[in-house]
């Protein structure tokens, strides 16, 4: 009997939306370098030139910001791992999901999180990255493996489940104990990607108990709470 992934790889052998996205990526760094000469950190001035979040900017109707900042980064360690990261949940959900649905929630994943950088920060600051878009992607998959969880192998649902929930988590945490990460965007992404998962879940997976759609709600509304509580306000800048 296949895998829980074989299966997956048989309905999208190609997770080509990952890959189109992850290249913008980097290409717009490598442009930010070649021209702006920066290339282990980028200089908010730069990046509120390449169209980063910044909430007098944004605020000012600049709001094409929630979505440019997205592909902004600032410096090739920023991007290295949120690249590793897209590339590891990419992988799953755009196979989980199709291409279009991994699109849908990955952009919207990471303006909402831009919108909450701008509600939390009273102090405004620069800020841009992918990590509310992956955050998404990551809720996503943890709302898609839970409602399905009676289709999965234990084995396996227990290794990606918690491994994705441990990950997120973690990152979470590191994101409080580090300055200059933007762990409003983290949690507002996180929240989106539960909520689309559930929304956006295939018909052919789909499995919308009320106990199901009332746990999806539940994580959410935690994680939106846990948020709330505990949001310091961040020295600077990097979802």
């Amino acid at each position: 009997m296949p895998s829980f992934y074989e299966q997956l790889k048989e309905r999208v052998a190609v997770t080509y939306t990952s890959m189109i996205i992850i290249l913008g990526i980097i290409l717009v760094f490598v442009s930010i370098w070649l021209k702006n000469g920066e290339f282990w950190h980028v200089s908010s001035h730069v990046m509120l030139q390449w169209g980063a979040n910044f909430s007098p900017e944004t605020l000012n109707g600049q709001w094409w910001r929630l979505g440019t900042a997205v592909f902004l980064h600032f410096g090739v360690i920023h991007l290295t791992l949120n690249v590793w990261a897209l590339w590891d949940g990419g992988q799953w959900v755009e196979r989980m999901y199709g291409h279009t649905r991994f699109l849908l929630i990955f952009i919207t994943s990471g303006i909402v999180g831009n919108l909450f950088s701008l509600t939390f920060h009273v102090v405004s600051v620069v800020s841009a990255g992918a990590s509310g878009g992956i955050f998404g992607v990551y809720g996503a998959l943890l709302s898609y493996l839970w409602l399905n969880r009676t289709r999965v192998p234990l084995i396996e649902f227990r290794w990606i489940f918690f491994g994705a929930a441990i990950f997120s988590l973690l990152t979470i945490v590191f994101g409080f104990l580090v300055d200059g990460i933007d762990n409003a965007a983290h949690g507002g992404g996180l929240i989106t990607g539960l909520i689309l998962g559930a929304l956006l879940i295939p018909g052919d997976a789909r499995r919308l108990s009320p106990a199901s759609l009332a746990w999806v709600a539940g994580m959410a509304s935690a994680a939106l709470i846990g948020l709330l509580i505990v949001m310091p306000e961040p020295a600077s800048i990097q979802p």
